[in-house]
């Protein structure tokens, strides 16, 4: 049965409707996690400050304009922190974060996690509907965000994106009752504080609020990447995301040397290992870019001496693109990618182009992770996951009944460990829906074991093309159009049909410089490669990109939408 601990006797969020909040993980099961090290016994801030006591004067962020020392990280923190506390905000509340891949954003988390209060923070691309939709959801009672995004192609070039956040929140406002506080970075603004000020304030930060924080209490809502539908808001704790997420980048052997440049938008799920795992943690010296350019990034490899880089598969397949040129890219120990399957050929160009390991992985928001091992061969690395690790999560394959499938057998993919969330916020149905006796969360991602335990993802679930009656999971055949040497990228979705019920329609890019295939040739690949002929795409779209949200995950709404207004074909 699932624990039902309580976590706070104060309302989660001023706006929220529930008075308390239980873990959905047993707590004998988080303290044998804390016994294994998998997860610290304290909170983020704690953590933090261990880091700056060891090494204060360290660089702790490069951006674009600058270099960040833990020291300098910490005072940023301290007086955003002593902002919150004048705002009268504690634990209970949620605070929402919109900034780009800045210092100021990691000073941000650790500000939110100081006063005890849950973060929220979503990518600078959100515009009107996706903050509404969370700062309402979330009953936010204040928003920190940055005035104008500015293109950083160049430190002393006018800015190119022109978006005023402070008119959008201007705009939102009368409609979030509980959203009482602004902070606007940069620019001042009418009704905003300005962050500015703040932080350029003389004198010692303000003391730090006598506030008690446990590992246990709520920390960041993350909200899921929203591929296929409104996306879910999910509650991780202090220790989920400084225990369990963070193992992610303890898997790539961090040491004190390390220069960890991390590609995805710190505001996304991905983006949670930056503050967290890399500064909190483990204490590295971290790089981050807020406009995402090839040619820059490898500039910026070669240029900070990077050792770690993770990017979402459609940053890679851009920087494989672009190629290193004559850089010096020497330093690069691990490239890590996460989100999507890669040929044999892709993986070994990404062996050779970079110098370095290669570590591919999936994970979920919902609460599960599994990545490839430092020394597994590309043959396993292109077809598989991984094996699952116990300090971020187990994993299980089970069918529709719950029970546990053999080897070899695709059910859903079930996982429960040191990064198990705590719940859904405030969504007794989804916690219902997705989560069930232990803890343990249904992924809604299809896939199976092979004898040697690796992880195979077969596809999602929600994800399936009803063809003449059968249920069809595109992922094998996605995969395969992804090893055909003119493709870069492959995503098939179903498209009406009035025989049929549906049919399979393959979108695709291309490889700059490679001819177009056409829907023949792509037939004769695919069935030369093994591909059930019912799993074969009837039709083919070249598309110049595809549709991706914050995170980099292909939107196959988008591309289903494509067909909403047409006739069906058959």
């Amino acid at each position: 049965m699932m624990d039902g601990s309580i976590l706070t006797d104060h309302s989660f969020g001023r706006g929220a409707a529930v008075s308390v909040r239980s873990d959905l993980v047993p707590t004998e099961l988080r303290a044998a996690w804390v016994e294994a090290g998998h997860t610290p016994g304290v909170d983020l801030r704690t953590l933090f400050d261990e880091q700056v006591k060891r090494h204060p004067d360290k660089v702790a962020v490069i951006d674009d304009e600058k270099s960040t020392t833990y020291a300098e990280v910490a005072e940023m923190a301290d007086r955003i922190a002593g902002l919150l506390s004048d705002w009268g905000i504690g634990p209970g509340d949620v605070v929402a974060i919109q900034f780009p891949n800045i210092a100021e954003a990691c000073a941000a988390d650790l500000a939110v996690a100081t006063v005890g209060a849950t973060c929220l923070a979503y990518p600078v691309l959100y515009r009107h509907n996706e903050v509404r939709s969370l700062l309402a959801r979330s009953g936010a009672v204040a928003c920190l965000f940055v005035r104008r995004v500015r293109d950083f192609r160049g430190l002393h070039q006018p800015p190119r994106t022109q978006f005023d956040y402070a008119a959008m929140m201007a705009d939102l406002r009368a409609e979030l009752p509980a959203l009482e506080h602004l902070g606007v970075l940069g620019d001042p603004a009418e009704g905003c504080d300005s962050l500015d000020a703040c932080l350029r304030a003389q004198g010692p930060p303000p003391p730090r609020p006598a506030v008690a924080v446990g590992p246990s209490d709520p920390a960041r809502i993350i909200a899921t990447s929203g591929t296929e539908a409104a996306p879910k808001m999910v509650v991780y704790s202090h220790a989920a995301v400084g225990g369990g997420i963070a193992q992610v980048l303890g898997s790539l052997r961090p040491d004190d040397d390390t220069r960890f440049l991390l590609l995805p938008p710190l505001s996304t799920g991905f983006g949670s290992l930056g503050t967290y795992a890399g500064l909190a943690r483990y204490g590295v010296t971290m790089a981050v870019t807020a406009t995402f350019d090839p040619a820059g990034v490898i500039k910026l490899i070669e240029r900070e001496r990077i050792t770690h880089m993770l990017a979402v598969p459609s940053m890679l397949a851009m920087l494989l693109a672009a190629g290193p040129g004559d850089a010096d890219l020497s330093s690069l120990e691990v490239v890590g990618s996460f989100g999507a399957a890669m040929s044999e050929d892709r993986v070994r160009l990404t062996l050779d182009t970079f110098g370095a390991r290669f570590v591919n992985g999936y994970g979920c928001s919902d609460g599960a992770i599994c990545m490839t091992g430092w020394d597994d061969p590309p043959e396993k690395i292109a077809r598989t996951v991984g094996r699952p690790n116990p300090s971020i999560s187990e994993i299980r394959i089970l069918d529709d009944h719950g029970a546990e499938l053999a080897v070899g057998e695709v059910g859903e993919v079930c996982a429960r460990g040191p990064m198990s969330p705590l719940g859904y916020f405030e969504s007794p149905e989804l916690d219902a829906r997705y989560r069930f006796d232990g803890g343990w969360v249904r992924t809604g991602d299809l896939g199976f074991f092979d004898g040697e335990g690796y992880l195979h993802i077969a596809g999602r679930k929600k994800d399936i093309i009803v063809r003449g009656g059968y249920n069809i999971s595109p992922a094998e055949t996605e995969a395969c159009l992804s090893r055909h040497p003119a493709i870069a990228e492959a995503a098939c979705v179903g498209y009406p049909d009035d025989r049929l019920g549906e049919r399979m329609c393959a979108f695709v890019t291309l490889v700059p410089g490679a001819p177009i295939p056409t829907l023949e040739e792509l037939v004769a690949f695919l069935e030369a490669d093994g591909v059930a002929r019912i799993k074969i795409p009837e039709r083919l779209e070249v598309i110049d990109a595809m549709p991706l949200n914050p995170a980099g995950k292909i939107l196959k709404r988008a591309l289903r939408a494509r067909f909403e207004e047409a006739a069906p074909r058959t």
